[in-house]
């Protein structure tokens, strides 16, 4: 991984052996693809982006397994320091990341609820040369908290549901941007998420979603800190469920096909064992 503190970012990422790299949308795709994870105070900061988004953080420490950025911000017109630390382990597939947010004002800060998201890139790799972004198939994704299945955020409205600039979704187990190989989710770790939010407009080409805090009030002088595990992974239920059982959906294959599906591998596997080329087993 690559960091930068432009917007205390991550501007590379390069996963697995083969080193593909996951920050896409850079140069073809008219999005801000660096992974980023910002913070943001309002709804419309989601679908416009923040200022802090292209500003220059403070890097606060950095060591082997671990980088931390601050900066200041304003939240409901008072001000306040966030403090975002990245920390990584060598399980691999997820990392953690906290938001220290601390009151630098005189009196308490009232964040009322649905305030304060904190957000997904825009985008998802891999990066493919002769692909435009596009042939990634990005989509937005969240598990509700009463369901064990995935579902898409839509762009644009569809056959029963109309057209809005944000979609919602109401108590979720997580939420996060999903492209044709790859799976990157939020989980939350001290906090309830009390809704999913990503960019609805159609004629966007951004996927950031969102996970919707809580009221909360922080007084003078002191913090508030909100962990998320951060799930970043191929598409592969085995792994994805190593991170977290709650991610299973997020290989996103139907329950109805996955057994065809197995059974279609087992089969070319057991004869390929015989032939030896793959071109000739399929």
């Amino acid at each position: 991984i690559v960091f930068s503190n432009r917007g205390a970012r991550m501007e590379s990422v390069t996963y697995g052996k083969r080193k593909i790299e996951l920050v896409a949308g850079k140069e073809k795709h008219p999005v801000n693809g660096y992974l980023d994870f910002p913070l943001y105070t309002s709804r419309d900061e989601l679908l416009k982006g923040s200022a802090l988004d292209k500003e220059l953080w403070e890097l606060r420490s950095a060591s082997a397994t671990a980088v931390s950025y601050a900066t200041a911000l304003t939240i409901a017109g008072k001000p306040a320091e966030l403090v975002k630390t990245y920390t990584f382990n060598e399980k691999g597939y997820y990392f953690d990341l906290s938001y220290r947010i601390t009151n630098l004002a005189k009196d308490a800060i009232d964040i009322p609820a649905g305030t304060l998201r904190i957000a997904t890139p825009d985008f998802l790799g891999p990066v493919l040369k002769n692909y435009e972004g596009n042939y990634n198939a990005p989509s937005s994704v969240y598990v509700e908290a009463d369901s064990d299945s995935l579902d898409k955020g839509t762009k644009g409205g569809g056959i029963f549901s109309k057209a809005v600039d944000v979609g919602e979704a109401k108590k979720v187990k997580w939420a996060g941007v999903m492209s044709r190989f790859f799976t990157l989710a939020l989980l939350p770790q001290n906090f309830t998420a009390e809704a999913a939010e990503w960019d609805g407009r159609k004629e966007t080409k951004t996927f950031r979603t969102a996970l919707v805090l809580g009221a909360e009030t922080i007084a003078a002088g002191a913090s508030t800190e909100k962990n998320v595990k951060v799930a970043l992974a191929e598409k592969n239920k085995e792994i994805l469920v190593s991170v977290d059982k709650s991610l299973k959906p997020g290989a996103d294959v139907n329950k109805w096909i996955e057994p065809i599906r197995f059974g279609v591998m087992w089969l070319l596997l057991w004869i390929n064992k015989f032939i030896g080329n793959f071109g000739v087993s399929i």
